[in-house]
């Protein structure tokens, strides 16, 4: 899509902004506005819209979909994009305004998964895909993966809900890489921005967190039963109205390195604005958890279960409060590391110009003098796995931070106080998911 057509001087002039092709399931041509994500719920115009805008089935990687607006399906599963044994490649397509619920006009009975897109059985890649305004009843508001291993590269999250879990993105039985994505204004029960549950592996890199809600458990992301991976995330102004304003682990592993959390807030009893842990293993090596409010309760929270404790391992990061500050419940233990820090990281411009946390104008960057910098434990930064850099190196140290700079750099007027890896990794990171750069 996006090319100028018949009528333009030069019909294969191509920009995919200014010429947009749109494929729209509104075959009435009378789906009302939406200018909020529930005003799909319930809204009786899209009953007669189609039920899958873009199906594929039994293809591969050489498939690609390009260029398009995929807007105004309307059923049970995938009414945006429906994958089936499919790698297709979706890239620079923007996919808004599909609903997936019991309005939808299949017939099937459920809550409704997907609305912008599914996934079964297969492997499919987006990339620079913008996924916004999609509405599920039940899973997955912008993607559902089912036994699938998709990745998702260079994404935007805006504004999708999810009436039960991953306001965004869920994951279940199946493995996810998601790469450089930024998530912002999603909603669901559990896990606001991103929920993975059942076996496989989940690692989230490189990707920002911003304004996300969870009614129940997670604000950001909620990981169950599987094993989870975070690298260079920052999360500012997630809220959970349970526990886990920012993540909540469950019955699972979770390692956490190099990650910025500000602001986040869980309202129930348990508490951990950046961190809930239940019956799982949690691990903690670079991170910054701040909060500048003087009553934003704790900042992470342990739950042990009868059936599994729970532990948790912190190194090498900036915790406001320190261990004293950790609530633990039932079977719960912390081991406090090496070199840990309760001090103000000193971020640049934690809630930007307009004053409000969650929004793209967070910066939460290092201001010169942190104590965060230089600070770090470069053996605890994992492997190029998804080769960040492009340069086929997937053995290699993460070598990139959040902007997209070298992670290791030093900082001639820090005294280092982090640990190197020699001779490979002599200049030692900083905390957080940003490296400070003069």
């Amino acid at each position: 899509g996006g090319y100028a057509g018949l009528g333009h001087a030069n019909p294969d002039t191509r920009n995919i902004v200014t010429y947009q092709t749109i494929l729209s399931g509104d075959l009435s041509g009378n789906d009302s506005a939406v200018a909020d994500v529930q005003d799909l719920y319930g809204e009786l115009t899209r009953l007669d819209n189609s039920l899958h805008v873009v199906t594929a089935q039994d293809v591969d990687n050489n498939t690609l979909l390009e260029g398009f607006v995929i807007t105004g399906g309307n059923s049970h599963d995938g009414a945006g994009i429906q994958l089936i044994r499919s790698d297709i490649v979706v890239t620079q397509c923007t996919i808004q305004e599909n609903r997936a619920g019991r309005l939808s006009g299949d017939g099937l009975d459920g809550w409704g998964q997907g609305a912008g897109a599914s996934c079964f059985f297969g492997g499919p890649t987006f990339r620079n895909c913008t996924f916004q305004l999609n509405w599920s009843g039940g899973w997955g508001g912008a993607l559902h993966s089912l036994r699938s291993n998709p990745t998702l590269r260079d994404c935007f999250f805006q504004a999708n809900h999810a009436g039960l879990q991953g306001g965004a993105l869920y994951f279940e039985d199946g493995s996810g890489v998601v790469i450089d994505c930024t998530f912002q204004g999603n909603r669901s029960w559990d896990g606001g921005a991103v929920f993975g549950g059942g076996d496989g592996d989940l690692r989230l890199t490189n990707c920002g967190f911003l304004g996300n809600a969870g009614f129940g458990s997670g604000g950001a992301v909620f990981a169950a039963g599987r094993s989870m991976a975070i690298v260079n995330g920052y999360f500012s102004g997630n809220l959970a109205f349970l526990d886990g304003g920012a993540v909540s682990l469950s019955d699972g592993s979770g390692v956490l390195t190099n990650c910025t959390f500000y602001r986040n807030l869980a309202e129930g009893a348990l508490g951990g604005g950046a961190l809930a842990v239940f019956g799982a293993r949690a691990e903690l090596a670079n991170c910054i958890l701040w909060d500048q409010a003087s009553a934003s309760g704790s900042l992470i929270a342990l739950q042990g279960t009868d059936e599994r404790d729970t532990a948790l391992i912190v190194s090498y990061s900036d915790v406001k409060g320190g261990a004293d500050e950790i609530v633990k419940k039932g079977p719960a233990s912390v081991t406090w590391g090496a070199k840990n820090l309760d001090q103000d990281p000193r971020f640049q411009d934690p809630a930007g110009a307009d004053g409000v946390v969650g929004t793209e104008d967070d910066n939460l960057r290092l201001h010169a003098g942190s104590p965060c910098i230089d600070a770090g434990d470069n053996r605890a930064v994992p492997p190029d796995a998804d080769d960040l850099d492009l340069d086929e190196n997937r053995t290699e140290r993460i070598p990139l931070d959040l902007d997209a700079q070298t992670r290791f750099a030093d900082d001639p007027d820090t005294p280092d106080t982090g640990t190197p890896d020699s001779p490979g990794y002599p200049r030692i990171a900083d905390l957080g998911a940003y490296e400070f750069i003069r």
